[in-house]
């Protein structure tokens, strides 16, 4: 099981490394006034409104944000339902 967590969190780290270098490079591309802007804009999900600021450029980086977010926090669900189910029953030994 140990191996399984490490394996898991080896995952999310990546996918978190990738989706922070995707928002560096949309947070770069963006126009100098409307960088700050496009930083709020991904705290509240609105890519329509960063790809309006950016362009069609902006396409590819936004979809691998978002595949990285939901594979981060994917292996985060993970890592707590395999603690749960693989923990021993400390309520019945008593």
């Amino acid at each position: 099981m140990p191996a399984f967590l490490v394996l898991l969190a080896g995952l999310a780290a990546a996918s978190w490394l990738v989706a922070v270098a995707s928002a560096v490079s949309l947070v770069g591309q963006a126009p100098s006034g409307g960088r700050f802007a496009t930083l709020m804009d991904f705290g509240w999900w609105r890519f329509a409104a960063i790809e309006g600021r950016i362009g069609a450029a902006a396409r590819a980086p936004i979809a691998r944000y978002r595949k990285a977010f939901l594979v981060f926090f994917a292996c985060v669900l993970a890592a707590i339902t395999a603690t749960f189910a693989l923990a021993p029953n400390t309520a019945a030994s008593g």
